[in-house]
């Protein structure tokens, strides 16, 4: 996989993007960060494998810090929950 760094050709002093196979990832934001909408039965959309796969934990919500709310709402990232699912060591 690689990642290109670019300058923004809209104007002159504009952050730099990645561009990581073709999708663009705002500054700031990580390649791995994209959401995917054909998710599994049971996932957040901040979940990156299902709770059941090889290599999956648990992870504080990076959102909503644990805490679930956000602007007094769920957090849409992990369900309410303030957890996430994530690949570690070993996971896909």
């Amino acid at each position: 996989m690689s990642i290109n760094r670019s300058s923004d050709p809209t104007g002159p002093g504009s952050p730099p993007t990645e561009q990581v196979s073709g999708s663009v990832v705002p500054p700031g934001g990580m390649a791995g960060d994209q959401m995917q909408t054909n998710r599994p039965a049971g996932m957040n959309p901040g979940d990156e494998v299902p709770a059941d796969a090889p290599g999956a934990g648990e992870n504080i919500c990076r959102v909503c810090q644990g805490s679930g709310r956000v602007e007094g709402g769920a957090c849409s990232a992990c369900g309410g929950t303030g957890k996430v699912i994530e690949a570690v060591s070993g996971g896909p």
